[in-house]
């Protein structure tokens, strides 16, 4: 499993986004929230934006970068997403996105 890594851009603040990894314990409790959630519908092109937003929302609160509402992520800021196996292993920004996932 991949997990999905976001940026996120604020309304008020486009020129200092938030890139967060969406992480399985996230998409855990995604599953849970609602039925006919599944992790295979993030890898088979069947990701609508309310779950990217869902997704962001719940990953954002976990690692404390977002206290607010769901819709006022909505309302207030875009959101790009990709797949992390399409990141560059090379690339130090993300090798510690999630200091808590390496067995914590």
């Amino acid at each position: 499993m991949s997990d999905l890594f976001v940026t996120v851009r604020f309304d008020d603040d486009p020129e200092n986004p938030i890139e967060s990894v969406v992480s399985s314990r996230d998409i855990y409790k995604w599953e849970k929230s609602g039925r006919g959630r599944s992790m295979s519908n993030l890898g088979s092109g069947n990701l609508r934006m309310s779950d990217v937003y869902e997704l962001t929302h719940i990953a954002l609160g976990r690692r404390k970068l977002w206290s607010g509402s769901l819709e006022d992520l909505v309302d207030g800021a875009d959101i790009d997403v990709k797949d992390t196996s399409d990141l560059d292993p090379d690339d130090e920004r993300h090798e510690n996105e999630d200091p808590t996932s390496a067995g914590a």
